[in-house]
């Protein structure tokens, strides 16, 4: 994370000096001097040298990621000059149920979670998601059908996904510290964050009474919607 917005931190070698001598033969002794260092390094990645207000007119990416007990996401402008901008951050640490997850159903949930925390900013214009788990690009991928046999948690998420105008992307680790370094630092809290909108489309989709088999079979067998299926397909 720090490398990836090292750009911004005036200063920063002399910031993190003390903590290199950390790296070198010494015996390893944390002290009020390193204390300080990294304090003053936490302080300048949240000062107004690295964060930037929200600028609709520009493009904006989001990214997330997943460590084994702990989730970070992170949106991004870009300006023209492809210099990209934090706007936002947000971690939390996952609870027992979902630290026992595979790692596809962390990294989805991390998207989920980054989803819901900044809906105000990305719901109602596109956005790139950026992703370091590269399955994800074709279960998540707005343009392709969701796989049948994906676990049923990963369908569910795909069906609110919908809801949203995004492409996602796959990255390198390296190309997606800044989510990664969060997942590893996560805040204490458990909770998601969920605003309301998300909690009601969360309860809608679980509580559906049929699949979308028996809804596929019911439109063809109905003497309306059959006829609209079968003028759709010929045009």
């Amino acid at each position: 994370m720090l490398a990836a917005l090292s750009n911004f931190i005036p200063k920063l070698s002399t910031l993190a000096h003390p903590l290199y001598e950390l790296l070198g033969n010494k015996s390893w002794k944390w002290t009020s001097i390193f204390d300080q260092a990294f304090g003053d390094i936490k302080y300048a990645l949240i000062s107004e040298t690295i964060l930037m207000h929200y600028d609709p007119g520009l493009p904006v990416e989001f990214s997330a990621d997943a460590s084994p007990y702990g989730l970070g996401a992170v949106i991004m402008d870009v300006y023209p000059n492809g210099t990209r901008r934090p706007i936002a951050c947000a971690s939390r640490t996952l609870n027992e149920h979902e630290k026992r997850y595979g790692q596809i159903d962390k990294e989805a949930l991390a998207i989920m979670f980054g989803l819901k925390r900044f809906h105000v900013y990305l719901h109602g214009r596109h956005f790139t998601t950026l992703t370091d788990h590269k399955p994800l690009e074709r279960i998540f991928g707005p343009k392709t059908a969701i796989p049948p046999l994906a676990a049923m948690r990963l369908q569910r998420w795909a069906i609110i996904l919908a809801a949203f105008n995004y492409s996602i992307k796959f990255v390198p680790s390296k190309q997606n510290a800044v989510a990664d370094a969060l997942s590893r630092l996560p805040l204490p809290s458990t909770a998601g964050g969920e605003s309301a909108i998300f909690k009601v489309e969360d309860r809608l989709v679980d509580c559906l009474p049929i699949t979308h088999k028996e809804i596929s079979h019911a439109t063809r067998v109905d003497p309306v919607l059959s006829r609209v299926l079968e003028l759709a397909s010929t045009h």
